[in-house]
């Protein structure tokens, strides 16, 4: 979050019938410094709308609202910072002055209007990655010294702003960097300033990503999320994973009361995830949280490595790098007086499923797994039978269906025969060039990362069979990720296997792989339901952990 925040706006003597819309300036002194900001406004329809920039603290994009424009009055809020501005039109001199609200601070903010280059601004494209597709935003703003800055989102995805490394504009030619991804864009300017035509690259990936100018879009409905007050506490923390050298940052949410009191370690699926898992604006893990801490047990979750305030290798690491992480969170949580060192457990959801498995394994002071939506066969069989489910949901019919399945062995058996990482992507990108498969950089590059090719070759079964704790593993009739019946049966022929007499297996009908109800299942209707996390699966889960830790809701 912004520290303090400062927006800038001008204003040529406005009258009730002057658009607002535009570029505005200002500067805010804070703290012995001057903090520059830049209020983007648009209107949409008859609806004023907008963005802050703050570039020297590379915050761009910070939705404004509740905008309110009478007559010469003007106001509206910054709900990220906890923010607000409130002041007038200068008529004389066209300026808006008023004053900037945050917190308990109180400061006078003066904003005039300012002319910028073509580049400033929102951004928003649609990016097809196969089964899914994803938006993707830019916002660009101009810094102190002249440059441009931004920050990228995928709102799909998640929340959280990433800084860019680099905004360049050579006549219509953009490139935009974005090294904390290991990604860029390039495309070209329309003679209009409004499309940019171009390509996302990400990992050996080029993806075709048109831009156009957006206003600030508005938050779908997600009923589910909770909002304060809250009957508990919570506390931003961090620390350490010595084994991986990096730094891991989160929220822990404490009951009322001095404790100590039980707790649940939160686990999230592939991809790079949010201390929430957000997704297509779902927070499912701070539903979660909320729902166990009410029945009073402590919750920990997490953001994933380069993700929020946590650091890390990402682009070799594998799924046993990333349980280094959770095992680390597991001491942070020993070392706490209000945790019962007695009672820890880990709620995993998909690769988190998988994750959990492989630290129960390592230590003997796991209480518990919550397995949601986790594997319990192969890897390489989850992709090909995910591959077939999400293609016929999607109407392809079976005989595309039977010549990708083909496909999908002959690159899987080519990664289980060759060890060497450039022979690897050198084997596949021949096979799908004889295969006709146009731009094919992005399986070569998708193949050849060791996240990838672990997570093909995994085997859960013989880990499952070392897991000796209690383990509830549920998981949604409808889902297409991770099957629920092969996986379900998996898990528990692993965990019988193994002598563990105290597991249970559900599967809930209706479901999703995010646990939401739904029709088909598709990933496409994630981001179309405003349900966040069936509450029948919340209460399952709650009831099955307070019955084995004790604690009292």
């Amino acid at each position: 979050m912004l520290g303090t925040l400062l927006l800038a706006l001008t204003l040529l003597t406005p009258t009730a019938q002057e658009s607002l819309d535009g570029t505005w300036e200002g500067t805010l002194a804070s703290g012995g410094r001057d903090i520059r900001m830049v209020l983007h406004l648009s209107t949409t329809g008859e609806t004023l709308g907008g963005a802050i920039d703050s570039p020297e603290q590379n915050a761009f994009g910070l939705a404004i609202a509740d905008v309110v424009h009478d007559g010469d009055e003007l106001s509206f809020r910054v709900p990220s910072t906890h923010g607000a501005w409130q002041g007038r039109i200068d008529q004389t001199s066209g300026r808006l002055v008023g004053t900037w609200k945050q917190r308990l601070s109180e400061l006078e903010l003066v904003l005039e209007r300012v002319d910028v280059d073509p580049l400033v601004g929102t951004w928003e494209g649609l990016a097809d990655f196969g089964s899914i597709q994803l938006r993707i935003v830019f916002h660009v703003g101009p810094r102190e010294d002249g440059s441009l800055g931004a920050s990228m989102v995928s709102p799909d995805q998640a929340s959280g702003h990433i800084p860019t490394s680099a905004v360049v504009r050579d006549g219509d030619a953009v490139r935009i960097e974005i090294d904390a991804a290991a990604a860029k864009y390039e495309g070209v300017l329309a003679p209009d300033g409004a499309r940019i035509e171009g390509h996302f690259s990400q990992a050996g990936a080029r993806i075709a990503l048109d831009l156009e100018r957006a206003g600030a879009a508005p938050e779908a409905s997600r009923p589910q999320t909770p909002l304060p007050p809250f009957p508990y506490r919570s506390v931003d923390v961090t620390y350490d994973n010595a084994a991986g050298g990096n730094r891991l940052a989160g929220t822990l949410t404490l009951p009322e009361g001095n404790g100590p009191f039980p707790a649940v370690l939160l686990i999230t699926g592939s991809g790079q995830q949010d201390r929430n898992e957000e997704l297509f604006g779902h927070k499912p893990f701070l539903v979660i949280a909320d729902d166990l801490t009410r029945r009073g047990i402590a919750v920990l979750r997490v953001d994933d490595r380069r993700v929020g305030g946590s650091t890390g290798d990402v682009s070799n690491a594998t799924s046993e790098d990333f349980a280094t992480d959770v095992s680390a969170g597991i001491d942070f949580l020993l070392t706490r007086d209000d945790i019962r060192a007695d009672r820890i457990g880990l709620l995993g959801h998909s690769e988190g499923g998988m994750i959990a498995p492989l630290v129960a394994r390592s230590r003997d002071d796991v209480a518990f797994l919550v397995l949601l939506a986790g594997p319990g066969i192969t890897g390489e069989r989850i992709l090909i039978l995910q591959a077939e489910l999400i293609a016929r949901a999607g109407g392809a019919p079976e005989e595309a269906i039977a010549t990708n399945r083909e496909l999908q062995q002959g690159l899987f058996q080519a990664l289980r025969e060759e060890d060497d990482a450039g022979a690897l992507r050198e084997r596949i990108r021949r096979m799908l060039d004889e295969l006709g498969v146009p731009d094919a950089s992005a399986q070569v590059a998708q193949f050849a990362t060791p996240w990838f090719q672990y997570f093909v070759r995994y085997d859960p079964v013989p880990v499952l069979r070392e897991v000796h704790c209690p383990v509830l593993a549920v998981n949604g009739g409808l889902d297409l990720q991770v099957p629920p019946k092969e996986n379900l049966a998996g898990i528990a022929r692993a965990l019988e296997e193994g002598g563990n007499t105290d597991f249970e297996t559900r599967e809930f009908a209706g479901l999703n792989h995010l646990f939401q109800h739904c029709e088909s299942g598709a990933p496409t209707e994630y981001g179309k339901i405003e349900e966040t996390f069936a509450p029948e699966v919340l209460d399952a889960v709650g009831r099955w952990i307070v019955a084995r830790i004790g604690a009292d809701e």
